[in-house]
């Protein structure tokens, strides 16, 4: 399902890495998003939590250098806004944990995803494609 005007999206770190990656295949695929994003058509959204994440992948996966990332960090946060998880979130990060197998960063977006009542949780991963609380939007499908 496509994020219709005024949805709320947040976005999973395998979205920003593709989106910060401009010679990646998956770029291009992303750029829509981030351009409805941009026109205020969509209201985009990153957690702390996936600043975290994005900084680790590129640093580990990808060899980037710390300037670099701060660098696209900078950019994600003029575009998007930055939530942080409150208590909410907590409660249902601990509901999650004992009824699904999905790996804990996984099911901590989605509470906060939850939490912040987001419309659409933007990734590619497709075990998110269970989840009855949040609706995932897959851009590469």
């Amino acid at each position: 399902m496509i994020p219709t005007s005024g949805a709320k999206c947040l976005l999973d770190t395998n979205i920003l890495v593709a989106y910060l990656n401009a010679q990646s295949q998956k770029h291009s695929l992303v750029r829509p998003l981030f351009e409805r994003i941009s026109d205020g058509e969509l209201s985009g959204f990153i957690s702390s939590q996936n600043i975290l994440e994005l900084s680790s992948v590129l640093q580990n996966t990808y060899h980037v250098d710390g300037t670099s990332i701060s660098v696209g960090i900078e950019k994600l946060i003029s575009e998007l806004t930055v939530i942080y998880p409150n208590q909410e979130t907590i409660n249902i990060f601990s509901k999650y944990l004992k009824s699904s197998k999905l790996h804990v960063m996984d099911l901590f977006l989605m509470a906060t995803a939850q939490a912040h009542t987001m419309d659409f949780l933007v990734s590619e991963d497709k075990h998110f494609s269970a989840s009855k609380e949040v609706k995932i939007y897959n851009p590469f499908r």
